[in-house]
């Protein structure tokens, strides 16, 4: 045996790392127009919780992506408009989780929310008076 021989017996070829890609055989799921209505609601009373603060955890806990939500957006006007009651609301939830800290709310509506300036939340959120009768509208506009 010579020694380029046993050079390459000690060659190991590197395992690749990361997960496995997962194998998904379903078709995602199809949502009449009334079970969209029906989850842009869940939308409405979620984001009154305080907890809450980005729209990615109502993605998750709905199962549906954001590419889906932003479709909706386009499609279904009544979508739209608690999304964007919604952006309000949750860009209010941080507001008032960092009284403390201003500067980290103010970066976290910059960044999730697309606000400008913290003036711009306050005003926006003293037009939301109450999602009932936000709801009310738009089925009366309708």
């Amino acid at each position: 045996m010579s020694l380029t021989d046993s050079n390459e017996e000690n060659k190991r070829t590197p395992k690749k790392r990361g997960p496995k890609p997962v194998k998904v055989n379903k078709r995602p799921p199809t949502y009449t127009p009334d079970e969209i209505e029906a989850i842009a609601d869940d939308l409405l009373v979620w984001c009154k919780e305080e907890k809450n603060q980005i729209f990615e955890a109502f993605y998750k806990k709905s199962g549906i992506s954001r590419v889906t939500w932003a479709e909706w957006r386009e499609k279904h006007e009544y979508v739209a408009y608690a999304h964007s009651v919604a952006k309000v609301a949750l860009a209010a939830n941080i507001y008032e989780k960092t009284p403390e800290c201003p500067s980290r709310g103010i970066f976290a509506l910059k960044t999730q929310h697309g606000w400008n300036e913290i003036d711009d939340v306050l005003e926006k959120v003293a037009r939301v008076n109450s999602f009932q009768e936000l709801k009310a509208r738009i089925k009366d506009e309708s």
